[in-house]
C-alpha cells in the first residue's frame, strides 16, 4: 500500500495585533513604527513631509501594494494622520510643582 501523505505544515503564527485608537481598528504589529519621529531617509514617490495630514493607511497617490503602504506607515508615523505613534510617543504631562494646589 502507498505511504500516508505527510502531515500539513504547522500554521503560521498570527502577527501580534493591537487596537489603534487613531484609526479605531485592529492593526498588525508589523504596521507599527518603532519610531517616534518620521524617517528623514524615507522616500517612495513622496517624502514623509508630503504625507502630512493624510490618512496613509489608505495608500493611494501611487502607493497601492500592502508592503509599500506598510512601509510608509512605519516610516512616517508623525506625518500620517492615522499613524499609530500618537499614544505611545506622547510626552507625559509635567509633574506638579511643589506647593501647587490641586
Amino acid at each position: 500500500p502507498p505511504s500516508p501523505p505527510p502531515p500539513p505544515p504547522p500554521a503560521q503564527p498570527l502577527a501580534p495585533r493591537f487596537f489603534d485608537m487613531v484609526s479605531r481598528s485592529w492593526v498588525s504589529a508589523d504596521w507599527v513604527s518603532p519610531r517616534c519621529d518620521d524617517d528623514p531617509a524615507y522616500f517612495d514617490l513622496y517624502a514623509c513631509r508630503e504625507w502630512r495630514g493624510h490618512r496613509c493607511r489608505l495608500g493611494g497617490y501611487g502607493l497601492h501594494s500592502t508592503a509599500r503602504v506598510a512601509r510608509l506607515v512605519r516610516a512616517c508615523p508623525v506625518s500620517c494622520a492615522d499613524g499609530a505613534v500618537a499614544a505611545r510617543c506622547a510626552k507625559p504631562p509635567p509633574p506638579p510643582s511643589a506647593g501647587a494646589v490641586a
